[in-house]
């Protein structure tokens, strides 16, 4: 099945924040600090709706830029920071087209960028996104991936009960391929953190992900597949009491170009 990336988030972008959790915020703000200057200005790639970042950068006083190709989800990123953050900076363009571009499209100097971030997006980017930006960092910037592994993936809840999530999702990457892919384009790896994290969910909202594919993963599902998963899944699922234990485990990893 051919999966239009564009259309999945243009259908979950005005609910994909609500949806989501953010149980590692804090795990990740906490590492970061460690790293990171005020007023530093951090790239966050394939950023979304700047879900993570924006709420990173507000906590650790960081200047920044976001940059996906997907228009409604910046829509809603804008809406925060006109809130927020009036001087933070939007980029309608996909990653490689902007490394490409080198920034002069958007008045943006790349050498002047002391942190990029990809957050729960390089299974969108792939791994060649490495090279190509180890090319335009700057020494001494930092590259932060946060990421789920296949098996971490196999073993959330909707890796555990909903039929062929696990098997589905064919672009997450491993620990070692990561580190390898740090390592051959000469990022030095700083930190490596597994978050893991146990939280009350109630049951309908977890359904409600699944129903509103609040997970892109649900959209590789043919819609003769998703419907018959949806079945099972429900009946899974109807047994188990209102509020749930839920799971949540992801990879953290900072590497710094030397």
């Amino acid at each position: 099945m051919v999966f239009e990336s564009n259309v999945h988030f243009d259908e979950v972008a005005n609910y994909y924040e609500r949806l989501r959790e953010d149980v590692y915020l804090d795990d990740i703000m906490d590492v970061m600090k460690k790293y990171t200057t005020k007023n530093d200005l951090l790239m966050d790639i394939a950023s979304g709706t700047g879900r993570i970042s924006t709420n990173v950068c507000r906590s650790l006083n960081l200047r920044l830029i976001l940059v996906d190709k997907n228009i409604h989800m910046l829509n809603v990123a804008m809406k925060k920071i006109n809130m927020q953050r009036k001087m933070d900076k939007l980029i309608n363009m996909n990653i490689y087209e902007f490394l490409k571009d080198g920034g002069k499209t958007d008045n943006v100097k790349i050498n002047d960028i002391d942190i990029f971030t990809c957050f729960n997006a390089i299974h969108w980017t792939g791994l060649g996104l490495f090279k190509k930006l180890e090319e335009k960092m700057a020494p001494g910037s930092l590259f932060v991936v946060l990421t789920r592994t296949k098996k971490q993936n196999n073993k959330s809840f909707f890796g555990l009960n909903f039929p062929k999530f696990a098997d589905k999702e064919t672009r997450l990457f491993s620990l070692d391929q990561l580190l390898d892919e740090f390592k051959r384009c000469n990022l030095s790896v700083v930190d490596t953190k597994f978050l893991k994290h146990q939280i009350l969910q109630k049951k309908s909202k977890l359904l409600e992900q699944a129903k509103k594919k609040s997970y892109s993963t649900f959209s590789l599902y043919s819609n003769e597949e998703y419907e018959k998963a949806m079945r099972i899944f429900k009946d899974n699922i109807s047994s188990m009491p209102e509020m749930l234990d839920v799971r949540y485990e992801n990879l953290l990893i900072i590497g710094k170009k030397l």
